[in-house]
């Protein structure tokens, strides 16, 4: 039996989820991509600079909800992306406390880390996302690891992985 004037210690309310490691969060990578998965959310495209933003990042991370990517079977003309940029690594440990406005990806560049910057996002246009240029499609649980994120971003509320 605990002591009454001991407290338990409390769940952290803004503490999100991570990958067991890196590895959990890609489905694919580079010409492994292939054209057998439609594009997604979570996947990155080389060679797209957004509009408005500097020349500072060549890579962009599709962030839109998958149901708002689509018209029918057909990519939507514009879709809301985030730019990719250098960026410290991030263990696995710390994704669920630290740098939550991103989201890293580990491993993608031999010079350093990279991560999808979620507080400031464009919209890229369709034709600048094929088959051909993808070089990232995520895990299906990191797919819901970035959910988590975009929406800790626009609403400093955390929903956990089983809601979505």
């Amino acid at each position: 039996m605990s002591d009454p004037g001991e407290q338990e210690p409390q769940q952290d309310p803004t503490r999100l989820d991570g990958p067991a490691d890196d590895q959990e969060l890609y489905e694919a990578l580079g010409e492994q991509c292939g054209d057998l998965r439609p594009i997604c959310q979570g996947d990155v495209f080389s060679g797209v600079t957004l509009p408005g933003f500097d020349e500072d990042h060549e890579l962009v991370m599709l962030v839109g909800h998958p149901c708002t990517l689509r018209e029918g079977p057909a990519l939507r003309p514009r879709l809301q992306a985030a730019p990719v940029r250098s960026y410290q690594r991030v263990p696995a440990r710390k994704w669920p406390t630290r740098d939550k406005k991103v989201f890293p990806l580990p491993g993608l560049d031999d010079a350093g880390h990279l991560a999808a910057s979620l507080a400031e996002t464009g919209m890229a246009r369709r034709e600048q996302l094929t088959y051909a240029n993808r070089v990232v499609t995520l895990a299906p649980r990191a797919i819901l690891l970035l959910q988590q994120r975009i929406v800790w971003n626009s609403a400093h509320t955390v929903v956990r992985l089983d809601t979505f």
